[in-house]
């Protein structure tokens, strides 16, 4: 009796207290959610606490992995945000400022803003999933269009400006950029039209021109009569004679 009262009084003696100390530690920055701590006395021989030590350690650097893991994919998201909020703004400001369009590469159009719609008099509905087509407006040969599209098709950028004719048959013009989105090939894959409405300032262009017109209409039949009569003076003094 004596004998295993002894022993059990001898067993914590046995404790590798470094091991202990270590596991109390590491036990606590887990808790805190910190992997990083690792048990640095493990002896391999086998008893509970260097095989409870070793466990905990195998477990801290699965952990601490999958954190790293966790850590990079919120750094990704949050580039991610970045970049989507700055596209937001680009949107935001050419949509405010522009009338866009967007056509896949079988003229069907993908997208408009509200003032494309406003310009155009069509609805968003009437548009969406329908051929680019539906807004010809008839000034144009059919070489023109195929000039256009042969530029971009081979991703290049087209700019010019145009004459287009609204739902109600009414006339606008626009200042248009056609820009081609590329694939990492370098192929098309959706061309997106940008333009600036010109109308005020094309017509302020079609009176002056009108204007010069007139203006040299007027200097041409004043130079005439005085022409018709200076010769008819002539005339006159040298009959006179």
């Amino acid at each position: 009796m004596n004998n295993e009262m002894n022993q059990h009084k001898s067993k914590p003696q046995n404790i590798d207290a470094e091991i202990l100390d270590q596991l109390v530690e590491q036990l606590t920055s887990v808790a805190a959610l910190d992997f990083s701590v690792k048990n640095k006395h493990i002896k391999g021989d086998g008893s509970p606490l260097d095989t409870i030590a070793l466990g905990l350690n195998m477990l801290c650097e699965e952990l601490e992995d999958r954190v790293v893991g966790i850590d990079q994919l919120e750094e990704k998201n949050r580039q991610l945000e970045s970049v989507i909020s700055r596209m937001n703004d680009f949107q935001y400001a050419l949509d405010s400022s522009s009338i866009v369009m967007m056509i896949d590469l079988k003229g069907i159009i993908v997208y408009v803003n509200d003032k494309f719609c406003e310009i155009s008099q069509y609805s968003r509905k009437e548009l969406i999933g329908q051929s680019s087509d539906i807004l010809d407006s008839g000034f144009y040969s059919i070489d023109y269009w195929k000039e256009i599209w042969n530029t971009i098709e081979q991703g290049k950028i087209w700019s010019g400006e145009t004459k287009e004719k609204a739902k109600d048959g009414s006339i606008y013009w626009v200042a248009k950029t056609i820009v081609p989105f590329l694939s990492p090939e370098g192929s098309p894959y959706k061309y997106m039209f940008v333009n600036q409405d010109i109308t005020l300032s094309k017509e302020l262009e079609q009176r002056i021109i009108s204007s010069m017109l007139n203006s040299q209409e007027k200097d041409r039949e004043v130079f005439a009569e005085n022409l018709h009569e200076g010769i008819a003076q002539s005339l006159a003094a040298l009959m006179l004679q």
